[in-house]
């Protein structure tokens, strides 16, 4: 028992070590989305996202919309790995004490 002890635990800090680099680059990436809008015939494009009850919207250049909009996938991406992390974590925690 104490081999497998010893996998989890490893693994427990492999995970951790993940959960720590991702978590690090999820709170430099944009947090909200954009929206399209016509605004007088042409179309603008703006980041929206909450700040507690409102809703902030900025404008974004539109040379600037892919890479926004890459950032903002990596960063949803990374919301659902870090959920898969800490469900992976909870499960060792209850084998290994």
């Amino acid at each position: 028992m104490a081999v497998l002890d010893e996998v989890l635990i490893e693994e427990k800090d492999r995970l951790l070590r993940m959960q720590s680099r991702m978590q690090s680059e999820y709170n430099e990436l944009p947090q909200g989305c954009l929206s399209k809008k016509m605004i007088h015939g042409s179309c603008c494009y703006y980041l929206q996202h909450r700040e507690g009850d409102k809703v902030v919207s900025k404008y974004v250049n539109a040379a600037d919309v892919d890479d926004l909009s890459k950032k903002i996938d990596r960063r949803r991406s990374l919301k659902k790995s870090l959920r898969e992390i800490d469900s992976q974590l909870k499960k060792i925690q209850k084998v290994v004490k």
